[in-house]
């Protein structure tokens, strides 16, 4: 089968990431990058054998089969829109828009375009993820009664990215690492408005936030924080069994279930390899989202993150009003 290619804006750390991890497959192709700065992109394209351009509309305007957008998650809506209105599939990464609000346009949009429109959220595609999920819809720890996940990390290192605490661009705790948790929880429970977000703040965005999800009969406590360290370890506890993420449930190598009196150990490599080609297998199969994360998911956990925001008077300048 011929590699898939595709279209990157954004030459940043996570584009390189991504795509040295790719392209060493051999079944992906990098055709084209575009990135705000242009020494970035001729970088990328050096390294990738991609076409650098200075504007999305060059980039895009080639044999890609898909456009992955990695940038700052608050100029992600108009890139989205750019793309799909010139009728390009898309995987952008989280946070794929400032609210749900900004979402739901670009959902409309992608239905009307007939184009794949997805969030690169790399967690749902993991082989652990995929597997947990299947024990759990097979009844092996029986119904979820509790879910826990911390992400946290302290972010206020001169070396760290001015866009992870800039309240300018889409900066704060709750969109770069609670995003990953509220997902989780999505996946796990789906959606709640009965929700408790206690935001703390620094510097004009959020730095620490712990946020209650209520259900009929389930509950979950997520921590997202930027002002500590933690192992990002993450808990399910079920009527029969539980299962424990020791450390990294977003990207896990390795987790733990208990049932029936059993321990049993799941492990795989991590990566980004398992989330792109899903989404070439589903595009290649005419498929217009994701099976692994729909867009009925995604918004869901974008309006759970707007109520969380809603709820501590937290507004982006640049946003549209939740």
């Amino acid at each position: 089968m011929n590699e898939f290619r595709w279209a990157f804006i954004g030459a940043g750390h996570i584009a390189f990431k991504t795509a040295r991890e790719i392209v060493s497959s051999k079944r992906h192709k990098i055709v084209s990058v575009c990135s705000q700065g242009f020494t970035s992109a001729v970088k990328f394209g050096e390294e990738f054998g991609a076409k650098p351009y200075k504007t999305i509309s060059e980039c895009i305007n080639h044999d890609a089969d898909c456009v992955y957008i990695a940038t700052p998650h608050h100029v992600h809506y108009e890139q989205i829109k750019e793309c799909i209105e010139n009728g390009k599939n898309v995987l952008c990464e989280k946070c794929i828009t400032l609210n749900a609000t900004e979402l739901e346009e670009l959902i409309e949009l992608a239905k009307q375009k007939n184009v794949f429109f997805c969030e690169a959220m790399w967690t749902r595609f993991n082989p652990i993820t995929v597997e947990v999920l299947k024990r759990i819809k097979r009844g092996d720890i029986g119904k979820i009664k509790f879910f826990r996940s911390e992400f946290s990390y302290y972010a206020y290192f001169p070396f760290v990215k001015d866009r992870v605490t800039n309240i300018n661009k889409g900066g704060g705790a709750l969109l770069d690492l609670g995003v990953y948790n509220l997902s989780y929880a999505q996946m796990l429970l789906g959606f709640t408005d009965n929700i408790n977000a206690k935001l703390k703040f620094k510097k004009g965005s959020d730095c620490f936030d712990k946020i209650e999800l209520v259900y009929p009969d389930a509950k979950a406590c997520l921590i997202s924080s930027f002002t500590r360290f933690s192992l990002c370890n993450a808990i399910i506890k079920g009527e029969k069994g539980k299962i424990v993420f020791p450390f990294t449930f977003y990207k896990p190598q390795r987790c733990i279930i208990y049932s029936e009196g059993k321990r049993e150990k799941l492990k795989c490599k991590r990566g980004y390899i398992y989330q792109f080609d899903k989404v070439a297998e589903e595009i290649r199969k005419g498929l217009k989202q994701s099976e692994f994360i729909t867009l009925k998911d995604t918004l869901e956990v974008m309006k759970m993150l707007d109520i969380c925001r809603k709820q501590n008077s937290f507004v982006y300048p640049q946003e549209k009003k939740i």
